[in-house]
């Protein structure tokens, strides 16, 4: 049987130590029984992507994001665009209410849906047929 991938994975006790390499320099005792590779052979990390923050040092660095205020709440990719019914919740985006089944701010059945756009006031889908009354 040929085992293929990495797995990162470690268990200790408390008073046991490891350093975790992943290539950066070559084994000290390689496996002499199988054909092996290190993880720079099939992929490689950035610098920052090296650095393993503690997660106060995260949350912080998430803070400092500036998140546009007409941006998706789900993705923060898209503009969001899109009301859902009939619990009229918005600030989400086209693409992401097409993934969720019920509203993700209150959780009722999303029954159809229309952009927030003031020349779009036709409905993008509702469940089951393809008009709904949309009151402006």
């Amino acid at each position: 049987m040929q085992r293929k991938g990495f797995f990162a994975a470690a268990s200790f006790m408390s008073h046991q130590q490891c350093v975790f390499n992943f290539g950066a320099s070559p084994f000290k005792y390689p496996p002499l029984d199988r054909e092996y590779s290190c993880f720079n052979d099939e992929a490689s990390l950035t610098v920052e992507e090296k650095i393993i923050l503690p997660k106060h040092k995260k949350v912080e660095l998430i803070q400092q994001i500036e998140f546009s205020p007409d941006q998706c709440e789900l993705c923060c990719d898209l503009l969001a665009d899109t009301t859902m019914l009939p619990c009229r919740h918005s600030g989400i985006c086209g693409r992401c209410v097409k993934v969720v089944e019920c509203c993700p701010f209150c959780r009722s059945e999303i029954t159809g849906t229309f952009l927030n756009d003031a020349t779009a006031a036709e409905p993008l889908e509702e469940a089951g047929s393809s008009q709904i009354p949309v009151s402006v």
